[in-house]
């Protein structure tokens, strides 16, 4: 029988389980006895996990967590194709300065029926790319006396009437349905979601963190990050959209409060979005424990990049 070898992202690395004569591998059953040595998983065979199955394995896995760090405060709400799900959506943060988004989509609302002001534009870029606050005031003020109440989807109504911004309150779910508005055709015409894929795709190096450790190798990600001191340490935030090899969108937003430092909300958030990452597909550490418990760990994936030989 030929050897079949899987070589898995360094980055999605799992542990490798016994089941009977077969080897599983983050959730992906391989076979032994397959013609060719092909693998099967689940969905890969036509049964499919269920959306209880990933919710279960988000909350089972985000709870594990954030007991694993006493402090830490965090929600997640995620979309991809037309399952969602969500972790402590009922939580309420400040924005910080994750609300830029909504301000982008609230003047481009206002000017795209035009050609962008040049000087406007320029604001909006130094917003986004490298989260720039005299421009967002600015650009709020520009906005105040023009935008409406509700006009963006899960908004704070940033700007309505006054050029304040970064203390309201917000929830997961309601930044990713500012994703979603940022990015679907309701609100903004083609030229207008260009310039937010354009701008999103673009930030500092230095702020291309948190959603971004949710892609996969060659997966392209856009994303507007927040954070900021508070009583109660740094409030770390991450709202993005990762482009799935799939072909459907994921919409993600992981706000956070309670972490020590700003480097530490970082470091939670990215763990956050890769285990978001891994619900999705039934991956990850509270999938493999319940697996675990009824089959046993063989041991770990080797250091560098796991390999599964089978036969």
């Amino acid at each position: 029988m030929k050897r079949l070898v899987i070589s898995l992202p360094t980055r999605f690395r799992r542990p490798t389980l016994a089941v009977g004569g077969a080897l599983l591998l983050g959730g992906a059953l391989m076979l032994s006895g397959c013609a060719g040595g092909a693998a099967a998983t689940k969905d890969d065979a036509g049964g499919g996990s269920s959306r209880a199955d990933h919710q279960r394995q988000l909350t089972d896995a985000v709870d594990a967590y954030v007991q694993e760090h006493p402090g830490l405060i965090a929600s997640v709400s995620v979309r991809h194709g037309d399952e969602t799900l969500d972790y402590g959506t009922d939580h309420r943060y400040q924005t910080a300065s994750i609300v830029k988004l909504e301000i982008l989509v609230r003047w481009l609302m206002l000017r795209q029926d035009d050609k962008l002001p040049h000087d406007e534009y320029q604001l909006a870029e130094r917003m986004i790319t490298a989260s720039d606050n005299d421009a967002t005031s600015h650009l709020c003020q520009i906005l105040a006396p023009k935008t409406k109440k509700d006009a963006v989807p899960g908004g704070t109504d940033a700007c309505v009437g006054d050029s304040t911004w970064g203390t309201d309150l917000t929830t997961a779910d309601g930044q990713r349905q500012v994703l979603q508005a940022a990015f679907g055709t309701t609100l903004l015409n083609a030229d207008s979601r260009a310039v937010v894929k354009k701008l999103m795709g673009t930030v500092e190096p230095t702020q291309d963190w948190g959603v971004s450790a949710a892609a996969a190798d060659g997966e392209k990600t856009w994303l507007k990050n927040g954070w900021d001191i508070r009583d109660n340490g740094w409030i770390t935030h991450s709202d993005g959209v990762v482009d799935a090899a799939d072909g459907h969108l994921i919409y993600l937003s992981i706000l956070t409060n309670g972490n020590d430092t700003e480097a530490k909300g970082i470091s939670h958030v990215e763990e956050l979005a890769t285990i978001t990452r891994d619900a999705l597909s039934l991956r990850g550490r509270a999938f493999q424990a319940s697996v675990a418990d009824s089959v046993g760990v063989v041991d770990d994936a080797p250091p560098r990049g796991p390999m599964v030989r089978i036969g």
